[in-house]
């Protein structure tokens, strides 16, 4: 479900980006690495990606448009073709990382931190996600959920606020769409007495 939440807002972002903004982060690269003139700066660049200039100006700039993009949201522009953001999220990889990012009071999206770009490929590789806050912009004003899963056999869902029937079918149709297995299977979803906390 993240990573399709940010593939929607990557996808935005991609449609507003200068046309010729790939070719002057190529032409900055190149000139950087003139000027620093760090040795083997390729080969290092296998092995710590803080050598790869490209990658590293190209992800910087993706940061600016993104950031740019929420901002725009936030003082009233519709994000069209986005259905939610994701406002907090703790994953694991299974080896090395165990994070946690948190957008501020857990309502602000996390896609346009440095945390979040800085992480991404470690998100993109996570093995596990055990919570999951997302803010649904679609059919509700900013519907907020919580889909935990930290048990492997049962999936939490917490809403913050009363609500109507139609607003729990969605968040739980919601999480159908973009949850799905590799096989393109529904997970099967078995509906529990709500527990008020």
């Amino acid at each position: 479900m993240s990573k399709s939440l940010y593939r929607q807002i990557y996808e935005k972002m991609v449609c507003s980006k200068p046309q010729n903004l790939d070719s002057y982060v190529e032409e900055i690269s190149d000139g950087l690495k003139k000027v620093l003139g760090v040795e083997a700066l390729e080969l290092k660049a296998t092995g710590n990606n803080i050598f790869n200039i490209k990658d590293n100006i190209q992800k910087f700039t993706e940061n600016i448009l993104i950031s740019d993009i929420l901002l725009g949201a936030k003082e009233g522009a519709t994000l069209e073709g986005v259905e939610g953001v994701v406002t907090y999220l703790k994953f694991s990889d299974g080896k090395k990382i165990s994070a946690r990012l948190k957008g501020r009071e857990c309502r602000e999206p996390i896609f346009g931190s440095e945390s979040y770009m800085a992480l991404r490929s470690a998100i993109e590789n996570a093995r596990r996600v055990n919570r999951l806050e997302v803010v649904w912009l679609g059919k509700f004003d900013r519907l907020r959920i919580t889909y935990e899963a930290a048990e492997t056999e049962c999936l939490k869902v917490h809403f913050y606020k009363n609500l109507k029937e139609e607003e729990y079918k969605y968040g739980l149709q919601m999480f159908r769409k973009f949850e799905r297995y590799g096989n393109g299977k529904l997970i099967k979803a078995v509906e529990m007495e709500s527990q008020a906390q």
